[in-house]
């Protein structure tokens, strides 16, 4: 049979990045060329790599698909035949929660309330982020978020995408020290980079009344059904 002569093209976000034929081509190493020619005789093949290269214009943080083809164009008729291309852009994100039961089960899902504590006997709560996406997510606390009354311990990390099983978690331990007897609040930010990121309220009320200071030192009723 005779031999196939043809072109290969494609369009952005994809690009050709190597061709490999498994017989010598006269002159076709060009990869700069709109599109180069190929011919290949019965029973040889062609492998071509592709590059998807992420537009420079990509606004907002939703995920994207990406569509287009790899054209075949044989010579001489013009006859084409397609293969589809096609790429979906994941933006990292994490969801944030409290990781155990809320004290004040009135306050909204987006609130760590810290309620009545001692300016004596600073408190701490934990915070679970989870990263439900299958890539990784590297995030770091907005500094404005943990200046004052309360701090975080870590203010940054990374958390793997979701593999098999269950979306990958790390906690972030936030403590409430109040220096007066008022209501504190503030709103921890998230960063993701290149991601999404999302924010929290931790919220508390300092006092100076002593039986509150010996209630909070008890041992805590949840961590004693934990335990048992």
């Amino acid at each position: 049979s005779s031999p196939l002569t043809f072109s290969l093209s494609t369009s952005k976000p994809f690009h050709i990045v190597s061709v490999d034929a498994s017989v010598p081509q006269d002159g076709n190493s060009d990869l700069h060329q709109a599109e180069q020619v190929y011919t290949l005789p019965s029973r040889e093949n062609i492998e071509v790599k592709f590059q998807f290269s992420i537009p420079d214009d990509l606004d907002g943080t939703e995920d994207r698909q990406f569509e287009s083809d790899l054209i075949i164009r044989f010579d001489p008729k013009g006859v084409e035949q397609r293969f589809p291309l096609r790429a979906h852009y994941i933006f990292p994100t994490l969801e944030v929660k409290p990781s155990k039961p809320r004290r004040n089960v009135d306050a909204p899902s987006d609130v760590l309330d810290f309620g009545m504590v001692h300016v004596a006997a600073p408190q701490k709560l934990l915070l679970t982020l989870t990263n439900p996406t299958k890539v990784a997510a590297a995030w770091s606390l907005d500094p404005e978020s943990v200046k004052g009354v309360f701090t975080c311990v870590p203010i940054s990390g990374a958390i793997p995408g979701k593999g098999v099983g269950l979306p990958k978690t790390q906690e972030v331990e936030v403590t409430f020290a109040p220096t007066s007897a008022d209501v504190f609040a503030r709103r921890l930010k998230f960063i993701v980079a290149d991601g999404r990121g999302i924010s929290l309220t931790v919220e508390g009320q300092g006092t100076v009344d002593e039986t509150t200071e010996s209630a909070l030192d008890r041992p805590d009723p949840w961590n004693m059904i934990q335990g048992s």
